[in-house]
């Protein structure tokens, strides 16, 4: 499987990744082959990030196929194996996820691999939604959403990143409550079903108003993300509907008939569940 991230495009090494997972994690609990493959993509990061620091940073462009690869690889690694865990960690420093966080948002000062960056910067903070909180992060994705001049195409890797991060967690709140009827501490257990639903409700209103924001664009692919990551955010309850609402009414004047009718419903979901 590590072979294959070597060669294939992003869709086999997101299969291999994920299957990798699966099998050391749960199985074979092999971490060394982990964290040589770790240490060899961001170990590429590492150099041309030197390179560029020392005056390079036009040379290095010729290495972006070479970047773009070690950026998703080593995003892919960090969301399947969680590198603060000792046993993950083996022989790595405590500050080995702080370290690649670090690396990853350098190459963002980079037109040609920001959404590469993104992408990989998503890809940790499933892992490690608390990322999304500290101020390097955060103000990253604010300016992003805020900012009318980034490409859109950064704006819709930020809102999937997020809508991401919130799928996963509610597969995982998901899989907590069917462990629930199967084990007799359930008061502990509500606790932790608890603190996930409040990381994420957290990361919500952290972000919702430039979310929400952000779907005055005249792109309809950033303002279909927009209603993604609001579907989501209303089908798990994170926050009162009632800031969402005026925006899902101009939603039912979009241009774009899925976002209308989508819109549509989510109003009268709100109006079920909410009445008058």
């Amino acid at each position: 499987m590590v072979n294959l991230m070597m060669q294939h495009d992003q869709t086999v090494i997101y299969s291999c990744a994920s299957c990798l997972g699966l099998v050391v994690n749960t199985l074979t609990h092999n971490y060394e082959i982990v964290r040589n493959c770790l240490n060899m993509y961001n170990g590429y990061l590492l150099c041309y990030k030197k390179l560029a620091l020392n005056g390079q940073k036009e040379g290095i462009e010729k290495y972006h196929p070479i970047i773009k690869r070690s950026l998703y690889i080593v995003g892919m690694l960090m969301r399947f194996f969680d590198f603060t865990s000792k046993e993950v960690q083996g022989p790595f420093p405590d500050s080995t996820r702080d370290v690649v966080v670090d690396i990853l948002l350098f190459y963002l000062q980079f037109k040609e691999l920001q959404c590469f960056t993104l992408k990989a910067i998503g890809s940790i903070c499933i892992q490690h939604c608390q990322l999304m909180l500290t101020p390097k992060l955060k103000t990253v994705y604010l300016e992003i959403l805020c900012d009318p001049t980034p490409s859109f195409e950064l704006k819709i890797q930020v809102l999937s990143n997020i809508e991401q991060y919130l799928q996963e967690e509610d597969g995982r709140l998901i899989k907590q409550d069917l462990k629930w009827t199967n084990l007799s501490k359930q008061e502990d257990l509500k606790e932790m079903g608890d603190v996930s639903a409040g990381m994420a409700s957290t990361v919500v209103q952290l972000f919702i108003k430039e979310v929400l924001e952000a779907y005055f664009c005249p792109n309809v692919s950033v303002r279909q993300a927009v209603l993604r990551v609001v579907q989501l955010i209303l089908q798990q309850g994170l926050i009162h509907p009632v800031q969402i609402v005026p925006y899902l009414i101009c939603m039912t004047t979009d241009e774009e008939k899925t976002v209308r009718s989508n819109a549509d419903r989510r109003l009268e979901e709100i109006e079920r569940k909410y009445p008058g």
